[in-house]
């Protein structure tokens, strides 16, 4: 069983038959992937099955449901790194994802599937970089909310490696007696072999940084990172680093250590879009209307979308006409959010789609949207 990843979005918000049913499950819970996970999944499909039996007969019923009650009985065959299980099923499609992104539990009955909980890994939004630094290598990683992937490793030379080692030394042993007051500089401008590891290192991180860029966070000594850092051309490098010693086994605990530190990075990001929001809506290049944004889509118009990813609007969006139907605000168990399907659209359309907690909003609307023109 493979893991979901962004190649498969793009089958996933095809056109497809009605109805489709999208099935999450937190494999985070307590229960885990033990036998407590099989009562849940049940349960999501007995919220859906009487929708299904007024929708279709009874043989499209179970061919319907077959391939999802068969998922059930496979459970075993999870990964056990897996934070969550995603389930699609149409008459055209089936799909059952293990997903290392964390979802909640959730069944919808739609026209199209509801992508809203995994929406993050669409657009690779919040990447973000890890630099671990030791007396020996530097390796950078790319990460997200699934986790982190190592990109390059580099490897200092026995004659490098040692003359980290002594400038290292010979700092503690100073720093200890109290004879200094700051980190010693490393000067790109120098010719050292060791400097000159540095500088092509960073050169080096800096191109494969640049088509997807983020903030970096450093890991290691705090005298090895205030090293790194000086001089550093490195784009969006935080100021804060992780005071941690790395090793192959623990990729776990730095992605968590390291998601925690770039979530205030990522809010002033929000920050940045909403005040970008407030000043074009003077300008008549943004809106909050749902009907006037659904619109907008499906002219083309809309360059970054706003939802609110704690908030759900229930009804259904015509995808011929871009009219918003039957939308009503009260919780629908299985019905179809129409937030998720206007985000959907946007992304469909060359569009930026950006989920963000409603108190971080630019307006009390579970949606914003800003305009090319």
């Amino acid at each position: 069983m493979r893991f979901l990843s962004v190649t498969d979005f793009h089958e996933l918000m095809k056109t497809q038959e009605y109805p489709c049913i999208s099935l999450y499950l937190d494999l985070e819970s307590p229960t885990g992937l033990n036998h407590g996970i099989h009562p849940r999944l049940y349960a999501q499909l007995g919220h859906i099955r009487g929708s299904i039996s007024r929708l279709c007969n009874r043989e499209d019923r179970e061919r319907l449901l077959q391939p999802l009650h068969a998922a059930a009985r496979n459970l075993h065959a999870i990964p056990h790194e897996a934070k969550g299980l995603a389930m699609f099923r149409s008459f055209g499609m089936s799909g059952i994802f293990p997903t290392s992104l964390p979802v909640q539990d959730h069944v919808a009955l739609s026209d199209s599937f509801h992508l809203k909980p995994i929406l993050p890994m669409i657009q690779n939004q919040n990447i973000f970089y890890v630099i671990t630094l030791t007396q020996t290598t530097m390796t950078l990683f790319s990460g997200d909310a699934t986790g982190l992937k190592e990109l390059k490793t580099y490897t200092m030379t026995d004659g490098e490696g040692g003359k980290l080692r002594s400038i290292t030394a010979r700092f503690s042993r100073n720093a200890a007696r109290g004879r200094v007051s700051r980190y010693p500089v490393l000067s790109y401008q120098s010719p050292t072999r060791l400097n000159s590891f540095f500088q092509d290192a960073q050169t080096d991180m800096i191109n494969r940084i640049q088509p997807s860029p983020g903030p970096v966070v450093t890991v290691g000594s705090t005298y090895l990172r205030r090293m790194f850092a000086t001089n550093c051309k490195i784009p969006n490098l935080l100021k804060d680093g992780i005071n941690f010693r790395y090793s192959q086994g623990n990729h776990a605990v730095l992605h968590r250590k390291a998601l925690a530190l770039v979530e205030d990075y990522f809010n002033s990001r929000a920050l940045v879009l909403s005040n970008q929001y407030l000043a074009l809506l003077a300008k008549g290049r943004a809106s909050n209307n749902m009907e006037a944004i659904a619109e907008s889509i499906f002219m083309g118009r809309v360059n970054h979308i706003l939802i609110a990813k704690d908030r759900a609007l229930y009804g259904r969006l015509d995808r011929g006409t871009g009219r918003v139907i039957n939308l009503k605000q009260n919780i629908d168990p299985i019905g179809d959010d129409v937030l998720c399907d206007l985000a959907q659209e946007v992304i469909l359309r060359g569009g930026n789609a950006h989920l963000i907690p409603q108190n971080m909003m630019p307006t009390p609307s579970p949606v914003a949207a800003l305009y090319r023109w």
